[in-house]
């Protein structure tokens, strides 16, 4: 219903809005005399933030809070503006009701605590309400000036718009840069948490591995550098004693690569001064390198490494009488190492066999300085989940470990049978080979073979070319269709053979026939036939 509105004044507590510096928003008294309609107010077009109506702002809604306010300070500031021009009607009435409809929407921001925002959004907040009470105390106090006073002084508060117009830029850009700092703050502090976590686990798994071991290394994963190919009927034991020679090898050349190198005597330096200055310098080089000669076992988890491309599982099954899984451990190039059990309660193990899988397999080295020994100790399953590490999970093996000769008389004796092992294979297969090679000659004496100067031999025979060869009884004829994807064709001929090919009748093509001795490789006979239609005849 209207009524007539006394003089008013819209407070804020200021402990609200601690940055504000005023004590209300007040009603001019020439609204006193006005007919206030309340159902007009929702037809004000400043709408509040949302959260301002259900009271529940937060620090999303600052900028939103910020931007209302300035938004505010101009709707006000133009009521304000255009009052004294209306003593009475609707006009005045109009005027108004906006105006306290605006003060109103502000009393309900009494319901929000700033204190909760961040700093920089209490700023922004603060200010933007600072504006809008400076913007109304002028519009107030110039209500009494005529209408040319009013338009200077409203002329003369273009340069603090946009004073507040860059100020509500950089609050926002604060309040930007507060996010980015507690984003990246959290995600430190996320990040360091995890790092913590994953280290407690990696440390609760090294100490499993190394319960017991004075001193020891893992190797799980392979390295980037392969230095043992394993052949037919060589074993784990083979590929970890590779990895000592090599080891060995490196020592030695780092040794040499480190020795002391005496200064060259200098043309105007007398013998006794030259000696002098290298007797300077090799005590130099001895105080620098005194533990030099000790064996640098740090390097030996990335020669077994290298040697056996880490460790995985295989064949992965569950016993359920006896609550076991087994497992197959091999190395990464195939070499098998161990058949391990590791023991999981029934009702535990459907869960636990897809980790398995999954799981790294790492295993765990003992090294006995005096007895020149490494042994196998330990092997483990271990699932790391760098996301969440408390989800991350290991199981210790039963495992039959294993211990190797690392002295180096002991691998230099070792490698010494193994290159004289694998060079007598290697006769054997080559003098197997020979021998089938022989065997097949005496049925296909003689290899042909056909190829083109470009590369592709389909190329060469296009859609008009082909070649036919009969051997002995049998005869094929081979397309451009036939050869495709390939640069040569072989064909196996008998003594008595007939070779007919012809090219495309595409230029710019060279096609080549080579027949050698299919035993000692040496060629017999060689022609060659350009496009376009090129013809090659040979028989025998």
């Amino acid at each position: 219903m209207p009524f007539k509105l006394p003089a008013v004044f819209i407070a804020l507590v200021s402990v609200l809005f601690s940055t504000s510096a005023f004590a209300a928003f007040q009603i001019p008294e020439i609204c006193r005399a006005a007919t206030v309609d309340f159902a007009k107010y929702d037809r004000n077009p400043l709408e509040l933030p949302a959260c301002a109506k259900d009271k529940s702002c937060g620090n999303s809604d600052a900028e939103a809070i910020a931007d209302w306010f300035d938004a505010a300070a101009k709707e006000a500031s133009d009521r304000l503006y255009s009052l004294p021009d209306y003593y009475a009607g609707n006009t005045q009435n109009e005027l108004c009701t906006q105006l306290i409809a605006i003060y109103g929407r502000v009393g309900q921001f009494k319901f929000i605590d700033l204190t909760k925002f961040t700093p920089a959004r209490q700023q922004m907040v603060g200010k933007a309400v600072k504006y809008m009470a400076e913007t109304t105390d002028r519009g107030y106090a110039r209500i009494g000036l005529g209408r040319a006073e009013r338009g200077r002084a409203a002329r003369a508060d273009r340069p603090l718009l946009e004073a507040r117009r860059k100020e509500a830029a950089e609050a926002k850009a604060r309040v930007k840069a507060e996010d980015a700092e507690a984003k990246a703050k959290a995600q430190a502090e996320t990040k360091a948490k995890l790092d913590a976590e994953i280290a407690a686990f990696e440390e609760k798994v090294a100490a499993a591995l190394f319960d017991g071991i004075e001193v020891g290394f893992t190797v799980s994963k392979g390295t980037g550098r392969t230095i043992f190919r394993p052949k037919q009927g060589e074993t784990f034991t083979d590929a970890v004693m590779y990895a000592f020679a090599v080891w060995h090898e490196d020592s030695a050349a780092r040794a040499v690569a480190a020795a002391f190198k005496p200064p060259v005597k200098d043309e105007f330096e007398t013998t006794a001064q030259h000696a002098a200055r290298v007797a300077e310098a090799k005590a130099a080089y001895d105080a620098d390198h005194k533990g030099d000669g000790a064996p640098d076992y740090a390097a030996l988890d990335d020669h077994i490494a290298a040697s056996t491309g880490g460790f995985v599982a295989r064949n992965i099954s569950y016993n359920a009488d006896r609550q076991v899984f087994t497992a197959e451990i091999v190395t990464g190039n195939g070499l098998g190492v161990a058949r391990v059990e590791i023991p999981v309660p029934l009702a535990e193990a459907r869960a636990a066999k897809p980790a398995l899988e999954a799981a790294d397999v790492v295993l765990a080295f003992s090294i006995d300085a005096a007895a020149q020994t490494v042994a196998l100790k330990r092997a483990a399953f271990v699932s790391l989940d760098k996301k969440q590490p408390a989800k991350s999970a290991f199981h210790l093996t039963n495992l039959s470990g294993q211990a190797f000769a690392m002295a180096k008389d002991r691998v230099a004796s070792w490698h010494r049978l193994f290159e004289e092992k694998r060079s007598t294979i290697a006769t054997q297969r080559a003098a197997e080979e020979q021998a089938e090679r022989a065997r097949v000659a005496d049925l296909y004496p003689y290899r042909a073979r056909f190829s083109c100067n470009i590369g592709a031999l389909y190329v060469c025979l296009g859609r008009d070319g082909g070649i036919n060869v009969r051997s002995g009884a049998e005869s094929n004829y081979y397309s451009a269709q036939d050869v495709a994807g390939r640069d040569y064709l072989d064909v196996f001929l008998m003594h008595d053979f007939e070779i007919g090919a012809e090219t495309s009748s595409r230029a710019g093509l060279r096609m080549t026939l080579e027949i050698t001795d299919y035993v000692n490789g040496k060629t017999l006979y060689r022609e060659e036939a350009a496009s376009p239609s090129g013809v090659i005849r040979v028989s025998d």
